[in-house]
């Protein structure tokens, strides 16, 4: 895990070292960029001044016991933050605004005496109790100016809202006048009423009618129970013969209803009074007394007969009723007439109160909030922050060109390193060519440099095709995906090497559309392969031409013929190799590019082998895949790969893990190229190569 861990931060790292310079040119033109637009702006100056929150107010506190309204009002217990808050968002205010352009006048720019340019002007923020008024402006004087126009202009303005009050001393004074009158004459009706109501004659009248009532109530209820004793005392002598002590008993009962029944009487009016004298006093024969006794219950039930018809035909009770709603009436006036004068006299000493308390709390002059902190004018100005935005531009364009580098990197899927090679082609990358030095393009690098790393790379080469295959190497096709890869440089360049081992060698210029051997060789083309291939039956030995370095000759390609393709598939192609097989030990041909012609596939089955040339960061995984194929399918013996044009120091920066490599080439086929890299094939396809 650590391993892996290692290997990705040194591929983040090798991503870096190679687009440093897009890093540093994206960090250059954002810094800069921002940098010229920050000294191009107007400088922005910002003026503080600071108006004081007054935390408590002066507060006239009168007889408690007459709570008005402008107390209820001081003794409200109001959240100071919420205050505050409220305080700070009036700050901006297009009534302060309006005063402030009044008071500055020809100071403003014209733009500037808008209300709504002059608040986007001003802004606040709280310290403490200090609602801090800011104010930008495009010069020192100016915002210091405004900022302490404004925080004057606020302080008139809350102190004159906040204890601006409409009615005054006098007005609160003549109310209370009123109210007393009011008073005055709630009181008169009152005493009026008192002297005149009817109140306490029908409270007698009502007393007396309700006594009569009820004597009658009771004299019916009186003569109900004697009604009662009377027949349940018939009923006992009834029921048998009594002894002479029941006998005497029952002439007692008798004589005892008779006095109840005589005191009844006497309670009844005269008409319905009875007398009991015609009844005999003592009775002694039981048949006296049962008569007796019908007697007194009769005489009994007629009189209450009668008192049922007095209560029942009586003007009492409708004339208790007329009087009681009278009665109601009267007190309810008393009621009304009572409420309306103390509600005057409540009024009348709460408005005497308030005009007190208005008449003192005149005389002190209280504040909401005080012009605290004067603004001076800003030595530095706020904006452009000329450092803090080139820092900021060029961090930004930093991390873009990050961006871009990893999303380049992410996109391109061309052959770079030997590990490339081998997971995109299955084949081993016999010799990592590296570039040739600069104003070397077009030289034999092998003889005009012999000691360069790129000539240790084709010595490297011939190495490894040495110890490549069981079998030796005779005849080998050199070749590549695609044209100005590099093709005939590696096999000029391998040629010579060969031949500087003690090897005859036989470069063939195979490439009958585009040669350029005899160039690098500097030899005439007037005759060559073409020739040697057109069937006058001469052999191939008196076109070889002999070059500066011994043991190597050259077999031009001669006068380019309008059928290359079916001179290099005739049988004579066949015979000509066999040809010079007898002429030397190694024969190298150079062949056009394996993709947009068939000439290398169709030599690839007549020779021992194939060397693949591909050119590093720039050959296409799929591009090179698709040559490998076309070769698969005609059988050739695919020795190995050259990776040309491959920078040492760039060795190094490819150390992807197998998993991420393997899944970062595979996301896309196509995708942008490198620019430097673009570059560089533009200038090679310019100069012909």
């Amino acid at each position: 895990m650590e391993e892996y861990e290692g290997l990705e931060l040194r591929a983040y790292m090798a991503v870096i070292r190679r687009w440093l310079w897009l890093i540093v040119l994206g960090t250059v033109l954002a810094g800069g960029t921002a940098l010229i637009v920050s000294l191009r702006m107007t400088p922005i100056y910002q003026a503080e001044a600071a108006v004081a929150l007054m935390r408590y107010k002066a507060e006239i506190t009168f007889e408690p016991r007459f709570t008005t309204l402008s107390e209820a009002e001081l003794s409200r217990m109001t959240s100071f933050q919420d205050r505050l808050k409220a305080l700070t968002a009036l700050v901006q205010n297009p009534a302060i605004a309006c005063q402030v352009i009044e008071e500055l006048g020809s100071t403003l720019d014209p733009e500037e005496r808008k209300v709504e340019a002059l608040l986007g002007m001003v802004a606040t923020k709280t310290d403490g109790e200090l609602i801090e008024i800011l104010v930008e402006a495009d010069s020192p004087q100016k915002a210091a100016a405004m900022a302490n126009a404004w925080a004057r202009a606020y302080e008139e303005y809350i102190n004159r809202l906040y204890r601006e009050n409409s009615l005054t001393p006098d007005d609160i004074q003549a109310q209370a006048v009123e109210a007393e009158k009011s008073y005055q004459q709630a009181e008169e009706a009152l005493t009026e009423f008192l002297g005149n109501n009817q109140i306490d004659v029908l409270s007698r009248e009502i007393t007396s009618n309700k006594n009569t009532l009820a004597d009658y109530y009771a004299a019916r209820r009186a003569l109900e129970r004697l009604i009662a004793d009377a027949k349940a005392l018939q009923e006992e002598l009834q029921g048998g013969i009594p002894s002479s002590s029941a006998a005497a008993r029952n002439a007692l009962s008798i004589l005892f209803l008779k006095a109840n029944a005589s005191a009844l009487s006497s309670g009844l009016p005269a008409e319905l009074q009875f007398s009991f004298d015609q009844m005999a006093t003592s009775v002694e024969d039981q048949a006296e007394q049962l008569s007796e006794l019908k007697t007194l219950t009769a005489n009994l039930e007629a009189r209450r007969a009668e008192v049922e018809q007095f209560i029942e035909e009586s003007p009492l009770q409708q004339e208790i009723l007329q009087l009681e709603e009278q009665l109601e009436r009267e007190q309810a006036r008393k009621r009304q007439i009572i409420s309306v004068r103390d509600l005057v006299w409540e009024t009348y000493q709460t408005l005497a109160r308030k005009a007190a308390e208005v008449g003192v709390a005149s005389q002190v002059k209280e504040t909401e909030v005080r012009f605290a902190v004067a603004a001076i004018e800003p030595a530095n100005p706020i904006k452009p922050k000329k450092k803090q935005n080139t820092l900021l531009a060029s961090v930004v364009g930093a991390m873009l060109a990050v961006g871009v580098s990893f999303l380049i990197e992410y996109l391109d899927d061309s052959i770079r390193t030997p590990e490339d090679v081998r997971r995109a082609l299955g084949l081993s990358t016999l010799s990592s060519i590296a570039p040739l030095p600069a104003g070397a393009d077009g030289e034999l690098i092998t003889v005009s440099q012999p000691r360069s790393p790129t000539s240790e790379g084709f010595r490297a080469l011939r190495t490894q095709l040495q110890i490549a295959t069981d079998k030796p190497l005779n005849t080998l096709l050199v070749t590549s995906p695609n044209p100005l890869e590099g093709k005939s440089t590696v096999v000029a360049n391998l040629g010579v090497v060969m031949a500087q081992a003690g090897r005859s060698t036989i470069i063939v210029d195979s490439d009958m559309r585009r040669p350029v051997l005899h160039e690098m060789f500097e030899l005439p083309n007037a005759q060559g392969l073409s020739n040697a291939l057109s069937g006058d039956g001469s052999g191939p030995g008196q076109y070889l031409q002999a070059t500066g370095v011994e043991n190597l000759r050259v077999l031009t390609s001669g006068p380019l013929p309008p059928n290359p393709s079916e001179l290099l598939s005739s049988p004579r192609m066949e015979e000509l190799i066999q040809q010079l097989r007898g002429e030397a030990n190694i024969l190298l041909f150079d062949s056009p590019a394996a993709l947009p012609v068939t000439d290398a596939a169709l030599l690839a089955k007549k020779v021992d082998g194939v060397l693949l040339v591909v050119e590093s960061g720039v050959t296409r995984r799929g591009t090179a895949q698709q040559a490998l194929e076309g070769f698969t399918k005609v059988g050739a013996n695919l020795v190995g790969v050259v990776l040309n044009r491959f920078s040492a120091g760039a060795a190094a920066e490819y150390y992807y893990h197998e998993g991420d490599q393997a899944q970062r080439r595979g996301k896309s086929n196509i995708g942008l190229q490198p620019l430097k890299r673009l570059l560089d094939n533009a200038i090679r396809k310019i100069g012909g190569r």
